[in-house]
């Protein structure tokens, strides 16, 4: 949330801890407000939070989306600040994904 907002992105920030049970509600609040969705998990992006809420948003409420995760490959044990960069989830990616899905919201006539 710190680097998004130095970024100067304004954004929701929702820790979902789960995959099942969510709050569906606070999702859909989230981008019926922003108008976007980013996710960010730290396993398999495939058949994972992220396809759930793409899911929820396709179904209720079609948004830009960008999901950030693993691609395809199992995870390695070491350093939590190397193995986030080298699997494209750290605070940077995020940041960068948020700006990606932002254009896309734009490009579609969005603020």
């Amino acid at each position: 949330a710190d680097a998004l907002s130095a970024a100067g992105v304004h954004a929701d920030v929702i820790d979902l801890y789960s995959i099942k049970p969510y709050d569906r509600e606070a999702v859909l609040r989230s981008v019926r407000k922003t108008g976007a969705l980013v996710v960010a998990e730290n396993h398999q992006a495939k058949n994972g939070v992220g396809y759930e809420l793409a899911h929820l948003c396709l179904t209720e409420n079609p948004v830009p989306f960008v999901g950030l995760g693993l691609q395809d490959t199992f995870a390695e044990s070491g350093a939590y600040e190397k193995l986030i960069e080298k699997y494209g989830i750290s605070a940077r990616h995020i940041v960068d994904a948020a700006k990606n899905v932002i254009a896309k919201k734009k490009a579609r006539g969005g603020k």
